[in-house]
Order: structure tokens, then sequence, then C-alpha cells
């Protein structure tokens, strides 16, 4: 009965390492592609207030995206190595930073600024969003 135990929370770990693992690739990708993007386009036509807003939401989806994915990444290797509690609570914490970087997509879709790319960005968010979470999850509860 007891290795069956440690056979069930090996497979919670590992499994808490996978969904983390990949929502902080997920979460890394779309926040380095859509940097880029807004790299390639600087939206220089827009003036006044909106060029700033459009600045700042770039900021906020570079930089954050780019830390939230790297921790969530480094955090997943937590999980694998044993430090199992640690490793979920950073997932955790760094998965719902992420949001920020939702919301500078929302803003771009608001603003009618690559509407297709927005509503892609905010797909990936999500899904990088909620597989660290249960990732998180997983690695908080796996005994």
């Amino acid at each position: 009965m007891a290795s069956k135990k440690t056979e069930n929370e090996k497979e919670v770990l590992s499994a808490g390492f996978t969904l983390s693992l990949f929502g902080g690739i997920i979460i890394l990708t779309v926040s380095i592609l859509f940097s880029a993007w807004l790299r390639r386009d600087p939206l220089t036509f827009y003036g006044g207030i909106l060029g700033e807003y459009w600045r700042i939401a770039e900021v906020s989806v570079g930089i954050v995206g780019v830390i939230s994915g790297i921790f969530v990444l480094c955090s997943s290797l937590l999980i694998r190595t044993g430090h199992r509690k640690t490793g979920g609570i950073i997932t955790l914490t760094f998965s719902l930073l992420s949001i920020i970087g939702i919301a500078g997509f929302i803003f771009g879709l608001l603003v009618g600024i690559f509407p297709l790319v927005s509503i892609m960005g905010i797909a990936g968010f999500i899904i990088g969003l909620t597989l660290g979470l249960i990732g998180g999850i997983f690695g908080i509860v796996g005994k």
C-alpha cells in the first residue's frame, strides 16, 4: 500500500512539474512574441495620451510577462527536484502576476490595435496562467 501511495505522489508531482513547465513556456513565448511585434511596429502615428498608454502596455506585457515566464519555469524545476511547496507557491504567484500581461492585450484589443494579435495573446496568457495555476496547486498538494 505504501508503494502505491508513493507512485501516486510521483504522478502528482510529475503532473505539477509538467503543467508548470508548459505554462511557463507559454507565458514566456507569448510575452517575447508580443514584445517583438510591438518593436516591429512602434505605433508612432498615435500621439498624445494614446501613445503613452501604448508604451505602458508594451512595458507591462514585455517585462512582467518575461519575468513571470522565467520564474514559472524555474519554479517548475523546484517542484521536480523535491522543493514542491516552495516551487508551487512561486508558480502560483508568478502565474497570477502574468495577469498584468493579459491586461496589456486587453488594452490593445479595446483600442482596436491589432485585434487578432490581441485575441491570440489573451488566449496564450490564459492558457499559460491556467497551466501554471494547476501545476502550482499540484506541486503544493503532492505529498
